[in-house]
């Protein structure tokens, strides 16, 4: 029993988290009744985003400007910063809806890794910083400080499986002929999910067709590398979606373990 407490958050946020990624993968070509999935997960992100900015125009308003006043209301206003970061994530799970797609069972295996690890650092970042932080704000203190840095270790493993593990079926000899195979392999039933995902694989298709050629035609390894990197650049939202993603379901979790 305590080894199944020890290890039953770290299973809940894997199962969770896959249980999403595969959903989407499996059911997105059947109907609009999948759009469900990545409603979620731009609630999930959404409610991230929204939390810690309202937090910090509380302690902005608090600092420089007087209550009740105009300025200060429209600071602070709830509504406004839903608003605005509601319409963040949105472009966010666009990315989600593509991305996820090309996902491999091998970037599945660094997924589970990733969550193992991002649990591990939240939890000693939260041992650490409520020393010193205040209690209120410990949380999500430490939860914006761990997003910081699993980003940099989630691009990292992104880009090392994109530059050496991923290779898709759709590229040949032309642009025009990538792009007609490309928009081939993929499609929906529901036409809001079919235009999203088939406008993101024509502007993807023609990017890594152009990164594939110059790849090719160079000799420089370091230059061949750089292009590559460019290439995953392109697709940050995607990384920096599912990190916020996989952190605030580890930030749920851990919540509602001390409260029960």
């Amino acid at each position: 029993m305590e080894i199944i407490k020890k290890y039953k958050l770290k299973m809940t946020a894997i199962l969770i988290v896959i249980f999403i990624l595969l959903s989407w993968k499996t059911t997105y070509f059947l109907g609009c009744f999948s759009l469900l999935i990545p409603l979620i997960y731009c609630f999930v992100i959404a409610s991230s985003f929204i939390e810690i900015r309202i937090k910090e125009k509380e302690c902005y308003k608090n600092c420089y400007f007087k209550d009740k006043t105009l300025l200060a209301s429209m600071i602070t206003s709830p509504y406004f910063t839903s608003l605005i970061y509601i319409i963040l994530s949105i472009f966010y799970t666009f990315s989600f809806m593509y991305n996820t797609l090309n996902y491999g069972i091998i970037f599945y295996g660094i997924i589970i890794f990733f969550i193992v690890f991002t649990n591990y650092l939240y939890k000693s970042l939260l041992h650490f910083f409520s020393k010193i932080i205040n209690e209120k704000h410990t949380d999500i203190f430490t939860r914006e400080i761990s997003i910081k840095i699993t980003a940099i270790l989630l691009f990292i493993l992104y880009s090392a499986y994109f530059m050496y593990g991923y290779e898709p079926n759709y590229l040949r000899e032309t642009i025009e002929a990538t792009i007609l195979e490309a928009t081939k392999s993929i499609g929906s039933s529901c036409i809001l999910i079919d235009y999203i995902i088939r406008v993101y694989v024509e502007i993807d298709a023609t990017v890594l067709f152009v990164t594939k050629v110059a790849s090719i035609n160079t000799d420089n390894s370091n230059i061949n590398n750089l292009i590559w990197v460019a290439f995953i650049v392109m697709n940050t939202l995607s990384i920096l979606g599912l990190n916020r993603f996989i952190m605030q379901i580890i930030y749920f979790l851990n919540k509602y373990e001390r409260k029960i």
